[in-house]
């Protein structure tokens, strides 16, 4: 972590304001520091010109919040203070209702996945599975077991509370009723301190949204909002994006989702944090 910018990352982590720093090369750190050295001229110069480079095209700013402001020329702090005022245009209550609905509806699971008087309702037919999560250190990955799969959403004494987390296990083992198991305990406010924290939990079956080019399309084609009711996928979006710390994000079957450009596949994004970059999201 670059030192001198640490007074600048604390505040403007705690405002949720968008920075970047940059710095002049005044001395090198193999610790000679040779008054003559013909490179130290020309790493200036490269550092520099890297810097430009990076900067000078609008696209690397897209993504931040506040890029629409500055763009037309308002003054950050302006912008801060008006994103925090503007009401929301998502009444999330609204919602709520309408997100639990679809997953206590969505509280059986077929035994004979044909025959649909084999349905059993989730809570007599879920097992509890066995939980292993990864922690990594300098010295390798340990393995550490979860008493239940809420616990995923905790990062121990040592880790942060994680923001992207990788479920995986051999095909069968339960992984797409896990998550069906996960939004239903959330519809019935189960585990306050854990999954029943977040505001709102977003399921998305993968297989749904191949080729879907953006976050919008995807939330309209998972099919979590009525197509005739009073909340829009786009209040949704906005939603979502003004308050991520309190969106848990499910992404079901990864295994199953294709996007004819990989790179522009907005789910990699959310993944590598490109996007939706403060959501929980959890990827099967």
């Amino acid at each position: 972590v670059e030192i001198g910018a640490e007074g600048l990352f604390a505040a403007a982590h705690d405002l949720k304001i968008e920075w970047v720093i940059v710095k002049g090369i005044s001395h090198f750190a193999d610790g000679n520091n040779p008054a003559e050295n013909s490179w130290e001229s020309h790493a200036c110069i490269m550092a520099a010109s890297l810097v430009s480079n990076m900067l000078k095209d609008p696209f690397v700013f897209e993504q931040w919040p506040h890029y629409e402001d500055l763009s037309a020329g308002k003054q950050p702090s302006s912008s801060v203070a008006t994103k925090e005022e503007l009401p929301d245009s998502l009444c999330l209550e609204e919602c709520q209702k309408q997100l639990r609905s679809i997953y206590e509806d969505n509280n059986t699971v077929k035994i004979v996945p044909w025959d649909q008087s084999s349905a059993v309702h989730i809570d007599k037919v879920y097992t509890q599975l066995s939980w292993l999560m990864d922690l990594k250190d300098p010295s390798g990955v340990t393995q550490k077991e979860l008493e239940h799969y809420t616990d995923i959403f905790d990062g121990g004494r040592l880790h942060h509370t994680p923001k992207r987390i990788l479920v995986h296990g051999r095909p069968g083992i339960g992984k797409t009723v896990f998550t069906q198991k996960a939004t239903f305990d959330w519809s019935q406010h189960r585990f306050k301190g854990k999954i029943g924290r977040f505001d709102l939990v977003l399921l998305v079956k993968l297989r749904d949204v191949c080729d879907l080019n953006d976050v919008p399309a995807i939330l309209n084609d998972a099919n979590l909002l009525a197509s005739d009711g009073p909340v829009s996928t786009d209040n949704l979006y906005d939603y979502v994006r003004r308050h991520q710390e309190n969106v848990l994000l499910i992404l079901d079957g990864y295994d199953e989702y294709v996007h004819s450009a990989a790179s522009q596949s907005p789910v990699l994004q959310i993944w590598e944090k490109k996007q939706l970059r403060d959501c929980c999201v959890i990827i099967t």
